[in-house]
């Protein structure tokens, strides 16, 4: 018998550790559990955002995959140390001892994706992808599907495939027989459970015009498995305009995608591969474990469509406009000064907000947008006053030009806002 190459061996091992997690998890949800397992987690590895706290679910299947990946890959031949990055664990190096510099693999896990959706015993998923620091890419990632019992996986040497084990059914991955060249009719994957969100995609008019075309839908998936359907060809096309997802959320199903021939775009159009920054990564998460690099992307098989998506996002920013109303826009900081926004608002109309978030603290309280463009669609619905201060960290917000100095937007802006508003 053929000795396994690494990414076969790791592969196994982390088909072992997800099948281990979903059987432990389903055991774990039944009616007497159910609330100790809801309860959040106050002595916590990592302060995370209070929307999304540490449930004790999250800390049991956590604490699993890390004690089964250290009496597993202890056996990786030629791999003297790893480093798990988990939502709940942060970034942490084995054997205990090891430099992450000594590092030859980057576990990222994500031990339940989509918590909310366990504790009704409506869906989850439990997600690991190997990265191979020397080989600067992904070697194995496999996901598991907790409560439809299957486990989606893919490796540098393998295919994409799936095993079901409810059907008792193996297949590999293609992205469907018949891929649609257009959003008319198509099945659409997109996060919608936070009114932001939602807010966010009602907001896309032509958008959701050309899915409405034929009587197409719009499907709730949310982290990896939006693209792992697509792969699947149990959806047409994924999206994530809204806020991106995190490393952990989306590595495993972006590679799953990448090795089925989907073609992913992040907004701007450009393509999306597994190749990843660690540096910048690691270094965004240990400045705020609160506000990780994200990733908006749009995933499709059939290249037309994930363009025409691309288009349709780019064209509508603000309702029945497809650019700011005052085209001498400008953000100034307090001295009056051009902070670097370009006349007609362009400087505020970015694709993407690279994991990076401007804070606008107002005196009663605290609210977060994406970007400066966020802030302005805020202002424009009413949602914050005008008066309150916008202001970053250092490149926070580069594409809107926001640096330390706080900057203010012009009161003409205010009343040409509302004046557009009022019609």
């Amino acid at each position: 018998m053929d000795e396994l190459t690494l990414d076969h061996l790791v592969l196994r091992y982390c088909r072992q550790v997800i099948m281990q997690v979903m059987d432990h998890v389903r055991s774990r949800m039944r009616e007497e559990n159910l609330p100790a397992l809801k309860q959040q987690v106050h002595n916590v590895h990592i302060e995370k955002s209070e929307l999304n706290p540490t449930k004790a679910i999250d800390q049991e299947a956590e604490d699993l995959i890390v004690e089964a990946l250290r009496s597993k890959f202890v056996k990786l031949p030629g791999v003297k140390a790893y480093t798990v990055f988990s939502e709940e664990l942060g970034i942490r190096t084995f054997p205990d001892g090891a430099s992450e510099a000594d590092a030859d693999l980057v576990v990222f896990v994500d031990p339940i994706d989509g918590t909310e959706f366990v504790e009704a015993l409506q869906g989850g998923w439990s997600l690991i992808a190997v990265y191979d620091r020397r080989e600067n890419d992904v070697i194995a990632t496999v996901a598991g599907d907790i409560f439809l019992d299957r486990i989606y996986w893919a490796s540098r040497s393998g295919y994409a495939e799936c095993l079901d084990f409810i059907t008792h059914s193996w297949f590999r991955l293609d992205g469907g027989a018949q891929p649609k060249s257009s959003l008319a009719g198509a099945r659409v994957n997109v996060l919608t459970t936070k009114v932001d969100r939602y807010r966010a995609l009602s907001e896309q008019t032509a958008l959701m015009d050309a899915i409405r075309e034929q009587d197409g839908r719009v499907n709730l998936s949310w982290g990896s498995n939006t693209i792992i359907q697509v792969a699947a060809g149990y959806a047409d096309v994924a999206i994530e305009f809204a806020k991106g997802f995190a490393t952990y959320d989306i590595l495993s199903g972006l590679y799953i995608g990448l090795k089925t021939g989907l073609t992913i775009l992040d907004l701007n159009g450009n393509p999306i591969t597994s190749k990843l920054d660690l540096d910048e990564i690691f270094a965004a998460f240990r400045k705020d474990a609160r506000h990780p690099k994200r990733t908006p992307f749009v995933a499709a098989k059939n290249p037309a469509l994930a363009e025409q998506v691309i288009r349709l996002l780019k064209k509508h920013k603000f309702p029945g406009s497809g650019k700011l109303p005052n085209p001498g826009l400008q953000l100034i900081d307090l001295s009056g000064h051009d902070a670097r926004a370009r006349p007609g608002g362009e400087g505020l109309m970015t694709n993407s907000t690279e994991g990076k978030n401007c804070n606008i603290a107002a005196p009663a309280r605290e609210a977060t947008f994406e970007d400066a463009e966020g802030f302005v669609r805020a202002l424009y619905v009413g949602v914050v006053e005008f008066g309150t201060v916008l202001s970053g960290e250092p490149n926070s917000c580069p594409r809107a030009g926001i640096n330390r100095e706080r900057i203010a937007i012009r009161a003409s802006f205010k009343r040409d806002l509302i004046r557009h508003h009022n019609g």
